[in-house]
């Protein structure tokens, strides 16, 4: 049986973007705008509307430029250009599918712009959040926003803003079921849409309206603006749209048995199709006329016709539509009771909707297969899969599809002979059925609860329950069903021995079964009529009966069907884990894309470097030649006094020398000058040196996770990150995957310039590792790490060697359940718990080469709601200072968390750097410091 109608057809998605050879047009005069100015916000804003134009054809430049405006941005606290930059990357990112960073950018921006007061720039933040939020199904968010945005638009008379806020507001509650509000918000927007004489907007608020009533079940209503909508597109010429509203009234019609009239309604609308070449509408329109024949029971028609749709959709590609047209197929079959053939077309399409990750097709999919499964007897495997086509329609608020679940749970129990539990779910669907006008569902499950009661042997409510349901059997024209509800009600009879009513029902139902070639109601009618014949001693018409019910029942079921059935079932399986390789292939080939950009970047980076420690070797030099002079002056200086004093002695000597101390005082005036221009040369190059080290600061701070994953994920943290020479060896690294939190504290080699160096390798290989998907375990990940390492750094055991490296201390938390892993290379964990300290110790050797080299140990601990974490580097305790002038020590580090872990994480935080400038006393900072505090 069809379980749901083809009701939505892709119609008015019109691309109206520019076209690409005009994007490259535009995009190369910025390009050159920006090549000729050299002012900062020009250039802010440049890259800005560079972004925008990129945002959908190249995400990734698109990326690129709004990263690079909100470098810009800030440099220069330009905060409009920074706002704009957040909302362009948002809007990049959410075409990218990656909608909790997008939203983040929205945030962002939207806090920017309620600082700058522009309101209209606020509600554009709304609006986008709102958009957003509907694409992760969080509707009550989605409405939130857009009525923020509203709001706004309301008080700055945005007219057309406001109509879309409505317009969308409708839309999402539609989604979410709630149709009055859905109506209301609608008419809204039509009503302004009517009050600019916006043809367009007219009919798409006409289309919308009439699809809330469809999905209400108002089928007048629905029909009207429908018609509505007919008539505003034919005014436009808009072909596309008056097709979509012929399949629609032609699906309308369909619902209320006008078969003809509904074919009439599609054969118009694949008139239009054709003449417009739409072939995705067309395959689409085959199947509704597919649908009308199959429903009608002339199902060599609608195999013709499902066929022909299959044939379309696979010339252009349409894995959605394919799908759909298997599934189809798939009806007809089991209708028939081919049962292997049914099932196998049901796999192939949950194969296809799985790939797509279309959760409503999903889940029809499932009830397909459970169908079939039921029908062999194999229950358990059938209520698996309808449990799970309910709880994704559940999770959709798909009221037809939780009807059709309950539907067929009821079904499954009443075979189980659970009967009350069957009852149960059969009420609750007809509940359903009632509030959406579904006929077809009432009737289907006042025949099913017949079924049960006929079973508890109460055969009045039985035949009351069967004739309620062949009433609206045939007011809806359901051939198939009335030759089912028929043989229901002949084998209702036959248990109340009434053998001539139920021959007579059992001879009507037989007769439609045959016309429409249902095997399955073939099989239980000349079952029956063979019985009720025997029992009225007519042993001809019995045995005549019995052997077309064993001949019907072998072609249904055999042996033979069954393992076909369950190879079907596991080529199915074996051609997910086959595409599930293949998928890991092209994310390993997408992977090694991102490593080489990686490298791309480090090589940059490491060449930046060199660049910074061959200006600094420039410095040193300079700086020895500076001394140089400054002795040669005092050289010079002590020359002079004792030429002036042997003058005084002897002045006709100094006379005679004269001349020659005049050109020696002519020589030291011009080595001075020689020395003070070296100083200036020395001072600039200090300056662009500082200035390559601050910019190099900036560099890593910025590949520094953000501390929000941290803030959305912990109730409290702190970082207490002080570099000793403006960049750091030491840092922090983070990342949530699925439900874990991965974070580490690390320490590397050296600080300043060489530490950095090491860090931004540690950085590199950690995104490497985590983004391959291996974050099994903190043991495995601290060996990649160290093997990465040693390979990068080209390290063996040699003597006078370099041991760079890094000591670390790694944690995983799954967030679902509290678990904690950790290892660590030389830096241990701490946690506290209700004042005591838990103290787990790190594997005395470094993530580097290593004489004694061994695995890393793996710690497991179930942390507790309260449990605060502490990773840190060395620097903080082997700080000198303190009355005695040494070192702060790990004991006293220890008692300084333990002594304030109860506080406020930004207050501990406080407490570290007061703590360290006081016991500094002076003295200058040995090392990188980094404390990382982390509270579950």
């Amino acid at each position: 049986m069809i379980k749901q109608l083809w009701l939505n057809f892709i119609f008015f998605f019109v691309f109206l973007g520019i076209s690409s050879a005009k994007d490259n047009l535009e995009a190369d005069s910025l390009l050159l705008l920006l090549k000729n100015t050299t002012n900062a916000i020009t250039q802010v804003d440049i890259h800005n509307e560079l972004a925008w134009l990129y945002r959908r054809s190249d995400t990734e430049q698109a990326l690129f430029y709004a990263e690079k405006a909100l470098l810009l941005a800030d440099s220069v606290n330009y905060i409009d250009g920074k706002a704009s930059a957040y909302l362009r990357k948002g809007a990049v990112l959410q075409n990218q599918s990656k909608i909790k960073e997008a939203l983040v950018q929205y945030e962002n921006s939207l806090q920017l712009y309620q600082q700058l007061n522009n309101k209209n720039k606020t509600a554009s933040c709304y609006f986008n959040m709102a958009l957003a939020y509907e694409e992760i199904v969080n509707y009550k968010e989605s409405i939130a926003n857009f009525e923020k945005a509203l709001s706004v638009y309301n008080d700055l008379k945005m007219t057309n803003r406001v109509t879309k806020c409505y317009y969308n507001i409708g839309v999402i509650y539609e989604q979410a079921g709630n149709y009055q509000k859905a109506i209301e918000n609608l008419q809204k927007s039509l009503a302004f849409e009517t009050e600019s004489e916006n043809k367009s907007g007219i009919a798409r608020c006409y289309i919308w309206i009439g699809n809330v009533y469809d999905s209400w079940g108002d089928y007048e209503n629905a029909s009207k603006y429908f018609e509505k909508a007919n008539t505003v597109f034919k005014e436009l010429d808009d072909q596309e749209g008056v097709a979509y509203c012929l399949n629609n009234l032609g699906n309308i019609y369909e619902v209320w048995s006008n078969y003809e009239k509904a074919i009439e309604y599609f054969n118009k609308a694949l008139a239009i199709e054709i003449e417009i070449c739409d072939s995705s509408s067309i395959s689409g329109t085959w199947l509704n006329i597919g649908s009308i024949y199959s429903t009608i029971g002339d199902f060599p028609m609608a195999l013709q016709y499902y066929h022909k749709a299959l044939e379309m959709a696979t010339i252009i590609n349409d894995e959605s539509m394919l799908s759909l047209c298997l599934s189809y197929i798939g009806d007809v079959f089991e209708i028939k009771g081919n049962y292997n053939e049914a099932i196998a077309h049901y796999h192939k399409s949950l194969e296809i909707e799985t790939a797509l990750k279309d959760k409503s097709r999903m889940a029809f999919c499932y009830n397909n297969v459970g169908d079939i499964h039921k029908k062999l007897s194999d229950l358990i495997r059938a209520i698996e899969y309808y449990e799970k086509a309910l709880m994704v329609y559940k999770e959709l608020g798909e009221l037809e599809g939780i009807s059709a679940s309950y539907s067929n749970i009821g079904s499954v129990y009443t075979q189980l002979n659970e009967f009350e539990k069957a009852i149960k779910y059969y009420k609750k669907a007809i509940k359903l059925d009632t509030e959406m006008a579904n006929k077809s569902g009432i009737a289907n499950c006042s025949h099913a609860l017949g079924q049960i009661y006929l079973k508890q042997k109460k055969t009045e409510d039985a035949i009351h329950a069967f004739k309620a349901s062949l009433v609206l059997y045939k007011s809806l024209a359901e051939n198939g069903s009335i030759a089912t509800n028929l043989i229901s009600l002949g084998e209702t009879y036959e248990s109340m021995k009434q053998y001539k009513k139920a021959i007579n029902s059992y001879l009507e139902g037989i007769e439609i079964a045959q016309e429409i070639g249902s095997k399955t109601d073939i099989k239980v009618a000349s079952k029956g009529l063979s019985a009720c014949y025997e029992n009225t001693s007519n042993i001809e018409k019995a045995l005549k009966y019995y052997k077309l019910f064993k001949t019907t029942n072998d072609s249904i079921f055999n042996v033979e069907s069954s393992i076909k059935i369950s190879q079907i079932e596991s080529k199915f399986e074996l051609e997910k884990k086959e595409q599930r390789i293949e998928l890991q292939k092209n994310q390993m080939a997408k992977k090694d894309l991102e490593i080489k950009q990686q490298r791309l970047f480090k090589n940059i980076l490491f060449a930046g470097i060199a660049i910074l420690v061959l200006i600094a070797g420039i410095i040193i030099r300079a700086y020895i030649q500076k001394r140089k002079a400054h002795a040669l002056i005092l050289l010079q200086k002590t020359d002079i006094s004792e030429k002036k004093a042997a003058l005084e002695q002897n002045k006709e000597e100094m006379l005679l020398q004269n001349e020659d101390l005049h050109q020696q005082n002519e020589e030291i005036i011009a080595q001075r000058d020689e020395i003070e221009q070296q100083q200036q040369k020395l001072l600039k190059i200090n300056q662009e040196v500082r200035g390559s080290i601050n910019y190099a600061e900036r560099i890593q701070k910025s590949i520094l996770p953000d501390e929000s994953i941290l803030a959305e994920n912990l109730s409290d943290h702190f970082i207490y990150y002080k570099p000793r020479d403006i960049v750091s060896g030491d840092f922090y690294w983070f990342r949530k995957v699925k439900n874990y939190l991965i974070i580490t504290a690390v320490d590397c080699t050296g600080h300043g310039v060489p530490g950095a160096f090491m860090s931004m390798l540690g950085i590199s290989f950690l995104n490497e590792i985590v983004s391959k998907s291996r974050f099994d375990s903190t043991d495995l990940i601290l060996n990649r790490l160290r093997e990465k390492v040693k390979s990068a750094l080209k390290q063996k055991i040699t003597l006078g060697e370099s041991m760079d490296g890094m000591d670390m201390s790694l944690c995983i938390i799954n967030l679902e359940t509290n678990e904690l892993q950790y290892s660590g290379a030389h830096s241990p964990l701490y946690i506290i718990r209700n004042g005591k300290l838990i103290h787990f110790k790190a594997d005395r050797q470094p993530i580097a080469i290593y004489l004694k080299e061994k695995p890393f140990t793996q710690h497991n601990m179930q942390l507790k709601k309260g449990d605060c974490l502490y990773l840190f580097s060395d620097g903080y305790m082997d700080q000198f200072g303190g009355p005695n002038q040494k070192k702060f020590s790990s004991s006293r580090f220890r008692e300084l968390l333990i002594a304030n872990y109860t506080l406020p994480f930004n207050i501990q935080k406080e407490i570290l750097n007061d703590t360290f400038y006081k016991w500094r006393n002076g003295y200058e900072q040995m090392d990188d410091l980094m404390v990382m505090g982390l509270k579950v």
